[in-house]
């Protein structure tokens, strides 16, 4: 078990920023498309985009701490807490989660974020914002549903 009660901030990759600006630009596009739309199907369409990628923005992770008592993970628009009493926290190695398939979730857009499966680890949620090779494994003791973080 790990315990570090200061600030680790996100490192993102160069792909991870290339990805999410022209992600960013994208958005902006949309913004401006949904106010010059004509027909309602045009306004939907543009608005179920631009709506996802909002929610993609919101849970970008910019920082995490591990307490003695809890990880404390803040995205941007709001954290998460989770309770050493019901959850591991210990360093792993994530070179073999490359293979892993996405179920639902975006592919660099903020970072690697969303769910995943792979053969030998089942289904899990990924926060990755670079490509190195050792990070964080979050398991809850109850359920066994895990989260791996980059570190």
């Amino acid at each position: 078990m790990i315990k570090d009660t200061t600030k680790h901030f996100f490192r993102y990759s160069s792909i991870v920023i290339i990805i999410s600006t022209l992600g960013l630009f994208l958005t902006i596009s949309l913004i401006i498309m949904v106010t010059h739309c004509n027909t309602w199907w045009e306004i939907i369409a543009c608005s179920m985009g631009l709506i996802i990628l909002i929610l993609a923005i919101m849970a970008t992770p910019i920082f995490y701490t591990i307490g003695t008592d809890e990880l404390y993970l803040r995205l941007l628009a709001f954290p998460l807490h989770f309770p050493m009493s019901q959850y591991n926290v210990n360093e792993c190695d994530l070179t073999d989660l490359k293979k892993a398939i996405r179920v639902f979730g975006s592919a660099g857009f903020m970072g690697y974020l969303g769910y995943f499966w792979s053969k030998e680890e089942g289904n899990f949620f990924l926060l990755l914002t670079n490509e190195e090779k050792i990070g964080y494994m979050i398991k809850n003791k109850k359920t066994g549903r895990t989260i791996y973080m980059s570190k």
